[in-house]
Order: C-alpha cells, then structure tokens, then sequence
C-alpha cells in the first residue's frame, strides 16, 4: 500500500476536518497500532509526511522528497513551522498555494533579508516578529511605522493571487483584536515576485493595504498602484 493510501485511512479514521490538528507523534502512534513494524518503518513516516505537507521546503528538493508536483501529494499544511510538529488538512482556501520543485525564491530566504532590514519594504519599519503567531497560524513579518501603525506583512514566493486578500485581513483583524493598542492603527502589506491584475483589482476596494514587487534578480522592491486595476 502506498502511503497516501495510509495517509487516508489515517483521515478517515480520526473523522478529520478542517478544525482538526495531529501531532507528528499522534500520526506515529496510529501508525504503530495500525501498521506495525515490518509493515511500516517509523524512520519512514516523518518523511512521507513531509512530502505531503503543502509548506514544507524539501518538497523542493529534487532527489530527497521530490513529489510530482502532483494534488495527490497535497494533503496537510504545517500549522506550526519551522518546527513542523504540528499540521491540520490542506485547505486551498486558506493556506498558501503548495510548495512545487521549480517554486522561485524560497520564501524563506526573502524572509531572511527582510527579517534583517525591513526597510526595503518601507522606510521607518521596525521589526516587532518574524512568523509571528495569529491564532494557528503564522504572520510572515509583524512590524511597527514610523507612525507607530502596526504592518502585517505577507510574503509570497511567487504570483500573489486575489485570495490572499482573505488571508491578510485575518491576520489584520486578528492583530487588531489581540495585538494593537485601543486607537493604533493596523496596516497590511503583500510582498511578492508578481502582483497579478485579480489582486490589484481586489485591493482597489481596501484602503489600508499595499502591494510590493519584489524583483528576485535585483532584489529590488517597487509598489504597485491598485487603483487602476482593471
């Protein structure tokens, strides 16, 4: 048996949901009670379930993890990284598009240079945390303004889509309600390789978030009007 095969009957046997999180030692165990030594080696499973967790970068990696940049390989999301102890179901509403070999410049690594200066985004940013956690989720980059507005920065690795406006204004509203002060303002910033006209076009109707380019050649970064989108 193949291990999404085991993978789904691990899904279906805990009545997963969208609101459902396991543990890498919750997987081990059913596996153990399951599937048990020789059928299934525990050196095994960390790796398999990687393969199939949509953020994780070794999926990236030819030769190690490597899947076929196929949905089948799509089945969990990391809720906790870069720990990667936790994950819940891969939900394409809400979590960033899967990570593919051929994905450009590793979010990561974009996180990096910006987590060491944030005023290539804006001058005046000051860095309050990186993967900063909202709920069971994680801001890419928290900072303060020189206005003292609180940014919610999101980082893409490649073509930022319409979705993530959904996506940034949770992060915003949660920010808002658990982080800010009664009358500080909270802004929101989308940083990525491309700026597609659908977001453009969603942004033009919210008034306190921006839209960044960042040129991975150049390591350039340019904002993007919205109010001429089409």
């Amino acid at each position: 048996m193949a291990f999404v095969d085991y993978f789904r009957n691990f899904i279906q046997e805990r009545n997963m949901n969208s609101e459902s999180v396991f543990t890498i030692e919750d997987l081990c165990t059913w596996f153990e009670r399951k599937y048990p030594p020789p059928l299934v080696q525990r050196k095994n499973i960390m790796p398999q379930l990687l393969k199939k967790t949509t953020n994780h970068r070794d999926r990236l990696i030819a030769g190690k993890y490597d899947p076929d940049a196929s949905p089948v390989d799509d089945l969990f999301f990391c809720t906790d990284p870069p720990a990667f102890s936790q994950f819940q179901l891969y939900q394409e509403e809400i979590h960033d598009p899967p990570y593919y070999p051929g994905t450009i410049v590793h979010e990561r690594e974009l996180q990096e240079i910006l987590t060491r200066d944030p005023t290539q985004i804006e001058q005046g940013l000051c860095l309050i945390g990186a993967n900063y956690p909202a709920g069971r989720r994680f801001i890419d980059l928290l900072c303060l303004d020189r206005d003292q507005s609180v940014v919610v920065i999101e980082l893409k690795v490649s073509r930022a889509y319409d979705r993530v406006v959904g996506q940034l204004l949770f992060y915003m509203g949660w920010v808002k309600k658990h982080r800010a002060e009664a009358n500080q303002e909270v802004r929101g910033i989308i940083v990525a390789n491309k700026i597609i006209p659908d977001l453009r076009l969603a942004l033009s109707m919210v008034s306190n978030v921006e839209c960044i380019e960042f040129d991975k050649s150049t390591r350039q970064m340019r904002g993007i009007s919205c109010d001429d989108a089409e």
